[in-house]
């Protein structure tokens, strides 16, 4: 599986739509920090699920294994996913995850798992980035409980083990 591959879709993504962390003071310097983490490609992983074409098509063969293993109830919470970020909000679906969960730790499906139980805790970090913004933020709580439906479904299909062996 291509799973650690797929971040790099996101960074292009973000790049492509000027969304590239700055530094506090604004200044004109991007500063990057490109690290691996399994949470965030779980992120992305879910938009290519949703159906982000973007990402689906790239990965086709890893979409088409990972649906055939996930339960109904998270497939049902990722066309929920869709519809609220994509359709509604016109955002793709992983992007989207991806910029609200960064705000906090990342490294695994525990720590989104953490997050979503307290998504307060990254709220000062979410706050004070140049991408606060109060209507994107109630909307991110209010798929948290679909998020949760998918990301432990995840963990149950082996999304982990998967990721290591990437």
């Amino acid at each position: 599986m291509t799973y650690r591959k797929i971040i790099y879709v996101v960074l292009i993504s973000l790049v492509v739509s000027g969304c590239a962390g700055v530094s506090s003071d604004q200044s004109s310097r991007t500063n990057w920090q490109i690290t691996h983490s399994m949470g965030l490609d779980a992120l992305v992983f879910m938009g290519a699920l949703s159906g982000d074409l973007l990402a689906e098509k790239r990965y086709q063969a890893d979409v088409d294994e990972m649906r055939g293993e996930l339960s109904q109830a998270a497939l049902d919470a990722l066309s929920t996913l869709d519809e609220n970020i994509r359709v509604r909000a016109r955002q793709l679906v992983g992007p989207g995850l991806v910029l609200l969960f960064s705000a906090g730790p990342t490294d695994t499906l525990d720590d989104l798992l953490t997050t979503i139980d307290n998504p307060e805790s990254i709220l000062p970090t979410y706050k004070a980035s140049p991408y606060w913004d109060e209507r994107q933020w109630q909307g991110f709580v209010r798929m948290l409980p679909v998020v949760r439906v998918v990301v432990e479904d995840l963990k149950r299909v082996g999304f982990e083990e998967k990721w290591r062996q990437d």
